[in-house]
């Protein structure tokens, strides 16, 4: 994005924490039906501008013991911790269009 515009990208945290997952999250992150999950979910701003709305869901299992710093990101962004320092894999992920 940054590419794209010529600006500098921008994490705008709209909320984070303990939450419920949706049916298709629970059935996807194989989380127990009355469980909740850790959600981030953000803005991606270039200027002032947002440009992309993303939503990460981790179950609890997963969250827990080096998982659990990525609450104390505040406005960094969520990619490097997950894929560089925890090693992280991603089996799958969601995309939806909205205008």
């Amino acid at each position: 994005m940054e590419s794209i515009s010529g600006e500098s990208l921008t994490v705008k945290v709209v909320r984070q924490g303990l939450l419920p997952a949706t049916a298709e999250e629970k059935i996807t992150l194989n989380i127990p039906l009355r469980q909740w999950a850790w959600v981030r979910e953000v803005e991606l701003l270039v200027g002032e501008q947002p440009w992309v709305a993303a939503r990460t869901v981790i179950p609890l299992q997963t969250f827990r013991k080096k998982a659990s710093r990525l609450a104390l990101l505040k406005d960094k962004p969520l990619g490097p911790v997950l894929f560089k320092q925890l090693a992280a894999t991603r089996p799958s992920m969601s995309v939806s269009m909205s205008q």
